[in-house]
């Protein structure tokens, strides 16, 4: 509990360093505008921590060694759940990433950006879906060890927060898309 407290203190403290210059040259930003920064920053804070779990997920999984079995259908299924993952790990930290470039561009400039980066959500969220069903499909074929079932469910639950932080961060950009447009 202490250390979720610690977690939590530092992460709001990050959110702060990151928009404290922001507030400072935040004259021209709206209330509703300056709400909808802080909260894609907390996205973007959570999403680098699933990020960080994906990435221990797949390290605990690959060291189960089932993928050093001699050929055959389970090393295959095995190693097809490793690269989904790896996969997912790489589509967000690719969304963390730009829209942390997207925060830090200039109202004027950010302007031309609202679309692709709403397109390029969608298609994030739809390809996390697919890599999904694709670990679904796995474990049924493959159902894992006991030892294992817990990292499965810590698996789907930092996939499905994934998925739910990327349509918060579209909905956010929707939601700033006017509020920019408006203030000049």
């Amino acid at each position: 509990m202490l250390y979720k407290m610690k977690k939590i203190f530092v992460a709001g403290l990050i959110v702060f360093v990151i928009l404290a210059p922001r507030v400072l040259r935040a004259g021209d930003i709206s209330p509703e505008a300056l709400y909808i920064h802080s909260e894609l920053q907390s996205v973007l804070t959570v999403l680098s921590d699933n990020i960080d779990r994906f990435e221990h997920l797949q390290k605990m999984l690959e060291d189960t060694g089932k993928d050093n079995e001699s050929y055959d259908e389970n090393k295959n299924i095995w190693m097809s759940t490793i690269l989904a993952i790896g996969a997912i790990s790489s589509v967000c930290e690719y969304e963390n990433s730009l829209l942390t470039l997207f925060l830090d561009l200039r109202k004027s400039r950010r302007a031309h950006y609202f679309e692709v980066r709403s397109r390029s959500l969608e298609n994030s969220i739809q390809q996390i879906t697919v890599m999904r069903e694709q670990i679904q499909i796995n474990h049924t074929l493959m159902p894992p060890d006991l030892a294992e079932l817990h990292l499965f469910d810590n698996l789907k639950k930092n996939i499905d927060s994934s998925i739910d932080l990327l349509k918060k961060s579209n909905e956010l950009i929707r939601q700033l898309k006017p509020l920019e447009r408006t203030q000049k």
